[in-house]
């Protein structure tokens, strides 16, 4: 699309160099928030913040991490993140809230039950005067 444009050559090298520059500078902060991110936790949990060794091995993972997941390509990559991320949804939030939190609340039902009529009151919290 560029070359059809006419634009001199020192305008598409220009363009090139910019590009890699902001690719570069995005990569670099994201990686040094991952950083900081990750000393943050550890100085909140009273451990020692990394070490530039350990800082430097966690760069290079990043890095390595980051080309794998280049080669499997943006859209694939997307596809399956989302379908992964709905799975674990179901199995992190819905199914516990359609198990556990169904069975918290029939608890908490029966207990509010066995109050009322311990204090004599109706199921609508009307006074039961035959429980005299």
């Amino acid at each position: 699309m560029m070359e059809n444009s006419g634009a001199p050559v020192w305008l598409f090298a220009a363009f090139g160099f910019i590009m890699a520059w902001t690719l570069i500078t995005t990569a670099t902060g994201v990686i040094h928030a991952m950083l900081e991110r990750v000393n943050r936790g550890l100085q909140d949990r009273g451990r020692a913040p990394l070490t530039r060794y350990k800082k430097g091995g966690l760069t290079l993972f990043i890095l390595i991490l980051s080309v794998a997941l280049a080669q499997v390509g943006i859209i694939d990559l997307i596809a399956k993140g989302y379908q992964a991320l709905a799975y674990a949804f179901i199995a992190v939030f819905l199914l516990p809230l359609l198990t556990i939190g169904v069975y918290k609340i029939h608890i908490k039902r029966k207990e509010e039950m066995a109050d009322r009529q311990c204090a004599g009151l109706t199921e609508s919290g009307v006074i039961n005067k035959t429980a005299d």
